[in-house]
Parts: structure tokens; C-alpha cells; sequence
């Protein structure tokens, strides 16, 4: 007589952004930092920034990619722990990620949070500050725009043939218009929702 099976356990695998809030938590939450507009834990600025005015946020976020943008790891990284509930709801509004959900695939998953998170650490150390508008949101619709890019460069690469087959395109090749419209088609409602949903705002969205 067989005994009872044995139980099936699946592992949890940290994901991109638990790894960064692991990091966070480890180097900077309970460690006081002299930033731009004062010195305080990692825990007390995302409260402050969290608790302020929009006015107040703004120039907390510009003086933290001002320094940044000259250098200032600890700065970037401060940046990129504030937007990342953002960058998260941005990756969660690809197709991929959609799909990659539907389908259960952590794999293909992980891979547009990296893709989202490459082009937010690579924004974040030059930002677009000269232009017009919250840089908040600006930053936002920089990473929006570049992590599509970086889809359409994985297509490109790996080729079809290393991705899973329900997996949509973007673009098989830069001068391909039609899989270059639906891409631009993905960035409009990616920017409509943004808006629709406070990522940036509507002005943001008409620069």
C-alpha cells in the first residue's frame, strides 16, 4: 500500500523590486543621509515626501536629481526607491507584463521590470530637467518611453525564437512601420493612463 504523496513546495523567488526594497531597507531605511534639503533616514524622507505639498515634492525630487545628475549614487538610488511604486504601475501596464500574468510566466515578467527599471536607474542619472513641467513627470514619461525601447531592442537581438510564443511583438526591425505603430499605439495609452491615473499630469502629458 502507497502512502500518501508528498506534498508539492514551490520556492519564492525574489522579484527585481522585492531585491530593491530588500537593499533599500538594508543600506539607507534607518541610516541618516545628508540629501539635498536636509539630512534624515530613508524611512523619514519618503514620509516627508509622501506627507508634502506638490510644490514641497517637486523641489525635494529636483534637488535629489540635480545631485544625481552630477553623480550622487545615494541620490539616484533615493530617487529611484521614491518612484518605485511608479515604475511599478508603469511595467504593469505593458502588454508583456499583461500577458506574461495571464500566462504565469515570473520569467517574463521580471524581464519588463527589468527593462522598466534599466531605463529609470539610466534616466535617473540624467534627467531632462531643462524641460518644461514637474520633473517628476517627466521622469516618468522618459522611463515609459525608453523601457518600450528596450523591449523592441530585446526583440531585436534575441530574435522570436528565445521568447515564449504567446509573447506579442513590438518591432521586428526599426523600419518595420506597422509593428512600429502598434508600439506607438502602446505609448499613447500607456500615456493616457498615466495621466488617468496620476502618474503625471495632464500637462506632463502634453509635453
Amino acid at each position: 500500500m502507497e502512502g500518501p504523496s508528498p506534498m508539492s513546495t514551490t520556492t519564492y523567488a525574489p522579484t527585481v523590486i522585492d531585491r530593491l526594497n530588500a537593499e533599500w531597507a538594508v543600506r539607507y531605511a534607518e541610516t541618516s543621509h545628508p540629501w539635498p534639503h536636509g539630512a534624515q533616514t530613508g524611512i523619514e524622507l519618503v514620509q516627508t515626501v509622501a506627507r508634502s505639498t506638490v510644490e514641497v515634492r517637486e523641489q525635494i525630487m529636483r534637488g535629489l536629481l540635480e545631485q544625481a545628475a552630477v553623480g550622487d549614487e545615494d541620490c539616484a538610488r533615493a530617487v529611484l526607491q521614491l518612484m518605485l511604486p511608479r515604475f511599478t504601475l508603469i511595467a504593469g501596464r505593458h502588454t508583456r507584463m499583461r500577458m506574461a500574468t495571464m500566462h504565469g510566466d515570473h520569467s517574463a515578467r521580471e524581464e519588463v521590470s527589468a527593462a522598466v527599471i534599466a531605463a529609470a536607474w539610466k534616466w535617473i542619472r540624467r534627467p531632462s530637467l531643462h524641460r518644461a513641467g514637474s520633473c517628476i513627470g517627466n521622469l516618468a514619461m522618459d522611463v515609459m518611453k525608453d523601457s518600450l525601447l528596450e523591449r523592441r531592442i530585446y526583440d531585436i537581438h534575441d530574435g522570436n525564437d528565445t521568447l515564449p510564443d504567446w509573447l506579442p511583438e513590438l518591432a521586428t526591425t526599426s523600419g518595420d512601420e506597422q509593428d512600429g505603430d502598434r508600439a506607438t499605439l502602446e505609448l499613447c495609452a500607456l500615456v493616457a493612463w498615466a495621466r488617468d491615473t496620476a502618474v503625471f499630469s495632464s500637462r506632463d502629458a502634453s509635453v
